[in-house]
């Protein structure tokens, strides 16, 4: 009931958002009724709203709401292609790491963010424990401790950031720029 009337909802919010042309609102319009047909195993539906979300924040910027779109369309693989679903965590989490649009002001005194962006860690941490236990050797022990890993080192790094976002000095700012650089070069060296 609930999956359905949602649809219903993001559908019905996605035609005005499109008359008033909100593109910023149409996209999140469709990782509603996208994660909502998910839930109801429409999953090509899902799929098809998702990626386009996640193409329009990719084309405004904001990294820091392609992820969720990303993270939608691999929960729709988990139990039908876990291959696929490890392509998209693997996608969600980079763009996560990337989505630097959204740090600072109302999100980040709230923590709001950090508290979304931990959840998505631990939600595919415990999908990777999960493959794990139902196929043992193929690798998603080791997938599921390297997003743990992540999750830390990240997490590490908002805070050093948060710590010294007001009052940063060049030294600081040269460290962070630097841990920023090392974040992304080893991202591109797992891949």
């Amino acid at each position: 009931g609930e999956a359905i009337a949602a649809a219903k909802h993001y559908s019905a919010a996605l035609l005005l958002d499109e008359e008033a042309g909100a593109r910023s609102r149409i996209a999140e319009d469709l990782v509603g009724r996208g994660g909502a047909y998910s839930l109801l195993g429409r999953d090509v539906e899902a799929r098809a709203d998702l990626h386009r979300a996640a193409a329009m924040f990719r084309e405004a910027g904001r990294e820091s709401m392609r992820w969720i779109a990303l993270l939608n369309i691999a929960d729709s693989f988990e139990e039908s292609n876990p291959d696929s679903a490890a392509w998209y965590y693997d996608a969600a989490l980079n763009s996560l790491e990337r989505g630097n649009d959204a740090v600072g002001g109302e999100a980040m005194n709230t923590g709001i963010l950090f508290s979304a962006r931990g959840h998505a860690y631990e939600e595919i941490t415990r999908y990777y424990a999960t493959r794990h236990r139902k196929d043992p050797g193929k690798g998603w022990d080791a997938k599921a401790f390297e997003t743990a890993e992540r999750s830390r080192a990240r997490g590490l790094l908002e805070l050093f950031e948060a710590s010294f976002a007001l009052d940063a000095g060049p030294e600081a700012l040269g460290l962070i720029d630097s841990l920023r650089s090392e974040e992304h070069t080893s991202e591109l060296q797992s891949h």
